[in-house]
């Protein structure tokens, strides 16, 4: 159905970026099975990547203003949310992932945590500098991720509230 949908809804250019995307996940759906490779980077990194892509892509596709200039900060810092977003949420379930053998960035490395920590201070002084409404409402998510960390909140509840704060930025941007 959604195939149907969209070969009747969607332009040749939004199909054709669609399969690009489709086939990167399909490409990162066969790292995921060679995870244990050195040169393969965490899948959260590449989890991260993709979502801001097919975020970003109808943003790009569908707004008047989409330049590179305009587009690539909001990518990134948008692609770093999700790169700490993916990166608590395998810290929170590092004992999970160790029990089914699960790759994961908080399995492979020690101390991830604290960078993720870190990263989330740097990232959220730095959409507090940009000052602009999408980057004060990703500070505010990345500080978001401060609390739910250090919080004893229970994992499956930190999980949905972590995912749930991605859509914050997104009211900001929209005209």
């Amino acid at each position: 159905a959604s195939l149907g949908l969209a070969w009747f809804a969607l332009e040749r250019f939004e199909l054709l970026a669609g399969l690009v995307l489709a086939l990167a996940c399909a490409g990162n759906a066969g790292l995921a099975q060679a995870a244990e490779r050195r040169f393969v980077p965490p899948k959260e990194a590449r989890t991260a990547v993709l979502f801001a892509c097919g975020v970003f892509f109808f943003s790009v596709v569908n707004g008047s203003d989409a330049t590179v200039e305009n587009v690539l900060p909001g990518f990134v810092v948008f692609a770093a949310l999700c790169f700490l977003n993916c990166g608590f949420l395998a810290c929170w379930e590092r004992e999970v992932d160790l029990k089914q053998g699960q790759s994961s960035l908080a399995t492979r490395k020690e101390g991830v945590n604290d960078l993720l920590r870190l990263g989330a201070v740097v990232l959220t002084l730095f959409c507090l500098w940009a000052k602009t409404p999408f980057f004060l409402g990703a500070g505010c998510v990345a500080a978001l991720l401060i609390g739910l960390d250090f919080s004893k909140v229970a994992v499956e509840d930190k999980r949905a509230l972590a995912d749930l704060a991605l859509l914050a930025p997104w009211p900001f941007i929209v005209p």
